[in-house]
């Protein structure tokens, strides 16, 4: 890959929440940790152990695989910020940003948690993960994720009041409000991955799936995200720590070396940054 310092990467980690062990992300990330790449830690502030995914990889109503299997299944909540260690950890690395990803990570009627459409659920939701984040970190974050990057038209329009980034697998103009049609046509003539909503100032990108994942051939989506990153001023990569172990906690080399190899070919050839640094570089 040639030298391009003027590409950006920012590697989007999903799922950290208060079941998260410091030591499983030091595992994943610590080669980039030493050499002070940054991250962009996509957290749960109040993981719900009743969650569910729709996910074709595990099937309906699974679970979520980054619950503890012995805790998964109860109705109850746990927030990040009781998890001081993992508190900890995450403040004193100099080169992050967290990220709000959702609240409870919990959807309801085989929906996702972001696409409920109810305006005084979703209000609560975004205050409480805010307030939780805010008191574990020091400030409130300014990107958001939604949980498996899906949110309705009702949660898109909150989202935008109070965030400067939404970052997205895809922007669905379906869900987009009809004023910003136009914004969403010029992307995709100008073959972006980005637009803004300029009536909130607000930065809303796309990243091409999930590339390092034991349910993808990962070679192949290598390739595919070669030519993506050829063809774009950033991208969005994200990887989920848990996807590096099993089901048993037994670590998965090959993924990790896979992983590894292209963090650091990548860090080589262009700049990796923050959500919150991609947003200033693309104001200028």
């Amino acid at each position: 890959m040639n030298r391009n310092r003027s590409k950006f990467i920012l590697l989007r980690d999903d799922d950290a929440n208060f079941f998260t062990s410091p030591a499983a992300l030091e595992q994943a990330y610590g080669f980039l940790f030493q050499r002070g790449l940054p991250l962009n830690f996509s957290v749960i502030p109040l993981v719900n152990t009743a969650a569910t995914t729709q996910s074709k990889d595990f099937g309906p109503d699974t679970y979520e695989p980054f619950l503890p299997p012995d805790v998964a299944g109860p109705d109850q909540t746990y927030s990040l910020a009781d998890n001081q260690p993992l508190v900890n950890f995450l403040q004193k690395l100099p080169n992050k940003e967290i990220l709000q990803h959702g609240c409870e990570h919990k959807g309801d009627r085989q929906l996702y948690e972001f696409e409920a459409t109810a305006p005084e659920l979703l209000r609560c939701k975004l205050a409480l993960g805010g307030d939780i984040l805010a008191a574990a970190f020091g400030r409130r974050p300014t990107v958001f994720v939604a949980p498996q990057d899906q949110l309705s038209t009702p949660a898109y329009a909150m989202v935008a009041e109070q965030f400067q980034v939404l970052s997205l697998g895809w922007i669905d103009r379906r869900r987009l409000p009809i004023k910003l049609w136009p914004a969403y046509f010029s992307m995709k003539l100008r073959q972006r991955n980005y637009c803004r909503d300029r009536w909130h100032d607000l930065l809303i990108t796309q990243h091409p799936g999930c590339v390092f994942s034991p349910f993808r051939n990962t070679r192949t989506e290598l390739a595919r995200l070669d030519d993506y990153v050829r063809r774009h001023d950033f991208t969005v990569i994200v990887s989920h720590h848990w996807e590096f172990f099993d089901r048993h906690g037994q670590w998965r080399q090959e993924l990790h070396d896979l992983f590894k190899h292209k963090m650091l070919e990548l860090a080589q050839a262009c700049t990796f940054i923050t959500f919150s640094e991609l947003a200033r570089q693309l104001a200028r």
